[in-house]
């Protein structure tokens, strides 16, 4: 079947006989409400995540049958009886279990639509001639079926399909069988394929988006709502160079700032500990910000670090690793943004406070929580923006980095939408972000070899500020801003949509408490 030749795109799971056993104990601890507090939710979020594998058509039915029956277990627990945030885990293990059968569904659709040419196929292999003379007709009648579905997204897209369709065929003895099915192969390739040979193609990549990012709009809505933001972002950008260097280009600006850079490692880790010092002092930021602080952030070299990665924050030390200067350094106006966005109050922040709920989530860490953890990061900086942390340089080159992660999200889609060619997405960059020819071929590179990588950190942000203004809206005078922060930190790295049905009620639950 169909869905054994998918299986292998799929994570890697238990196989469906551990789901019985897995129901059953979902089952016992439904007996209880401390059987989905805490950690019990997210146990069984967790086994949701391994099993079951997607196989043949029986064991999806049953693997389906699994996931709908542990989707009742935890339904049959309403918010109102969790203390929060365990109602969120509630949630949380309600959005994937969606997810999960929604993708099920789709692969027994198309296990249904392509079971008779399966079936010929297989009679084919056995000798029967028949069914080889059949298999073309039989074939061209799927393809526009197939494309159609696929569109709809009621199975998975053709690129998806032809590459197990194709390792179907290299095992098959039977030449006409093989043709026939290389042909419908090629025809959903096709259908789906961009003009940049290394790009994914509109249907596989919306189908990328929906299950490995939690992003159900279309790219075209979301590109359109970029172009909106990088039209404002572009015209801020262009004012606050021309009043740094009036009359003077802004690109002409920005390539300055560019090649101030510092010289030497002591320099460098010399200005990291001086602007995240100055951060953690910034009483804006400490009014905003003020959950437990621990100010001791350490800066360390560390050379093993992606080439494209100027810093990183290391979780387990509370550590801040930057590049040695050999190897990249980033311009001194913009060590304010990295310092504050990989530490405080960025990442380190973040982890900090959410640490009980990373540990019960880090086994199943998945890029749609990258949206929570690097959306946080960008939407820090922006925050230190507004309460004038930045001096014009830093803020010139802050809001730079903005404008790029904007753009880079519009290539990003238009590359693997079909939209845009390599060359069309490379001029975008460095015409409309200012970008570096070489820079922007890498960061176009970067794209085609980690599809979607990029959009956390422009959509992230981008989602999680609507989430702030309904929250505002829904406490009224209620609403505390450093409240605030402490509960969208309580959740750890989930999905957004999960903080944005749970915030206010944490939120209301923090302030009974009497913390403020």
């Amino acid at each position: 079947m169909l869905a054994a030749l998918l299986s292998c795109c799929l994570s890697a799971a238990a196989s469906p006989a551990n789901a019985a056993v897995e129901s059953a104990r979902i089952a016992a601890a439904s007996k209880s409400p401390l059987g989905l507090t805490l950690t019990g939710i997210p146990d069984i979020e967790f086994s949701i995540q391994r099993w079951p594998r997607w196989g043949s058509a029986e064991e999806n039915a049953s693997s389906l049958s699994a996931l709908k029956a542990a989707r009742s277990q935890v339904e049959a627990f309403e918010p109102g009886e969790l203390t929060q945030p365990e109602a969120a885990d509630r949630t949380l293990a309600l959005t994937r279990l969606a997810r999960r059968i929604e993708m099920g569904q789709a692969i027994a659709n198309a296990d249904s639509l392509l079971e008779p040419l399966l079936l010929k196929a297989k009679q084919a292999e056995d000798g029967d001639e028949d069914a080889a003379l059949a298999l073309p007709g039989l074939v061209q009648g799927l393809i526009p079926e197939a494309g159609k579905q696929a569109s709809l997204g009621l199975i998975p897209p053709g690129g998806l399909i032809a590459v197990h369709l194709w390792r179907l065929t290299t095992h098959s003895p039977n030449e006409p069988a093989s043709a026939a099915l290389r042909r419908l192969a090629d025809a959903l390739e096709l259908a789906d394929n961009a003009e940049d040979p290394e790009a994914l193609g509109p249907q596989t990549y919306a189908w990328r988006l929906r299950w490995n990012f939690g992003i159900p709009e279309p790219p075209e809505v979301i590109v359109d709502r970029a172009w909106r933001r990088a039209s404002i972002l572009k015209d801020r950008t262009r004012k606050l160079a021309n009043a740094i260097a009036p009359g003077r280009d802004p690109k002409a600006v920005l390539d300055e700032l560019n090649r101030d850079r510092p010289k030497s490692d002591e320099e460098l880790l010399g200005l990291y500990h001086e602007t995240v010092q100055r951060a953690v002092d910034f009483p804006p930021a400490r009014r905003s910000f003020p959950l437990n602080l621990n100010p001791l952030i350490r800066i360390e070299l560390a050379a093993d670090l992606p080439q494209n990665a100027a810093a990183a924050f290391s979780v387990g030390n509370n550590t801040i690793r930057v590049q040695p200067t050999q190897a990249y350094t980033p311009p001194r106006s913009l060590i304010a943004t990295l310092a504050a966005h990989e530490g405080y109050p960025g990442h380190q922040h973040y982890f900090a406070q959410s640490w009980l709920r990373i540990i019960l989530r880090s086994r199943y860490y998945e890029n749609e929580n990258v949206m929570a953890v690097e959306g946080y990061a960008t939407y820090v900086e922006r925050e230190l923006a507004r309460m004038g942390f930045y001096s014009p340089r830093e803020e010139l080159s802050y809001l730079a980095g903005r404008l790029r992660h904007c753009l880079c999200a519009i290539a990003d889609m238009g590359l693997h939408s079909g939209a845009l060619t390599r060359p069309q997405a490379q001029r975008l960059l460095v015409e409309e972000a200012w970008v570096a020819e070489d820079r922007a071929a890498k960061s176009v590179a970067g794209m085609l070899r980690k599809p979607g990588f990029i959009l956390p950190y422009w959509l992230g942000m981008e989602r999680l500020l609507p989430i702030k203004r309904r929250t505002r809206a829904a406490l009224g005078p209620r609403f505390c801003e450093p409240r605030f922060h402490e509960a969208l930190l309580s959740f750890g790295p989930v999905p957004l949509e999960v903080v944005d049905q749970n915030i206010a009620a944490r939120m209301s639950a923090l302030g009974e408490a009497g913390i403020h």
